[in-house]
């Protein structure tokens, strides 16, 4: 990646974290409308919650794992998955 691209990419990245997503609205409305207890409390569920999801998303914990490891549970639980269940 040359100096150019990679300064781009670097602007890109910046504006992008930059921008407040849904997490940050919910624990704002929380905070403002039921107090800082609740913004905190708040702030802890989507923290756990992020956990969990980048946990569950790694190779030893995750989905991905059991569909490479175990081809005949991964298979249904791809299908599984596909459809909805």
């Amino acid at each position: 990646m040359s100096g150019a691209n990679f300064s781009l990419f670097l602007l890109a990245a910046l504006i992008i974290a930059a921008i407040p997503g849904p997490g940050i609205f919910y624990v704002a409305a929380r905070t403002l409308s039921k107090g800082r207890g609740a913004g905190i409390a708040s702030t802890f569920g989507t923290a756990s919650g992020g956990l969990v999801h980048v946990m569950y998303g790694r190779p030893p914990l995750g989905k991905s794992f059991l569909v490479f490891r175990q081809a005949d549970r991964g298979a249904v639980m791809y299908t599984a998955s596909r459809c909805g269940l």
